[in-house]
């Protein structure tokens, strides 16, 4: 989570769709070369 707070603190200030936009592109990134099918998203 440190990760993605550091890079949504980088966004500054932004419309909110500008937000879902950058949230996209960044899992998107992070998703990268992996089967999407088998990853899950957890948030303790």
């Amino acid at each position: 989570m440190d990760k993605l707070q550091d890079v949504m603190t980088s966004w500054g200030p932004c419309k909110p769709e500008d937000f879902k936009n950058k949230l996209i592109q960044w899992i998107d990134n992070q998703l990268s070369g992996k089967d999407k099918s088998k990853v899950r998203i957890v948030i303790k």
